[in-house]
């Protein structure tokens, strides 16, 4: 959470509505798979992996902008 606020201090909030989203529809769509499956623990578990991809791809958006910045200079 504290890298997807990079967004807001760069002014990339098309990134951060991006990421909140797609946060947002990975905790669905693997709660409604994990619940089922493994009751009201299915509800951590997503939230474990929801956290991880969402890590991954805050931290794969923010480096990839880092990176575009020091190729424009």
């Amino acid at each position: 959470m504290v890298l997807a606020h990079q967004f807001l201090a760069k002014k990339l909030i098309g990134s951060f509505i991006f990421t909140e989203i797609l946060s947002l529809a990975l905790f669905y769509g693997f709660s409604t798979y994990l619940i089922p499956i493994y009751g009201i623990n299915g509800v951590v578990i997503a939230h474990l992996i929801r956290y991880v991809l969402y890590a991954i791809i805050v931290f794969l958006l923010i480096r990839g902008y880092f990176l575009k910045k020091d190729v424009e200079r």
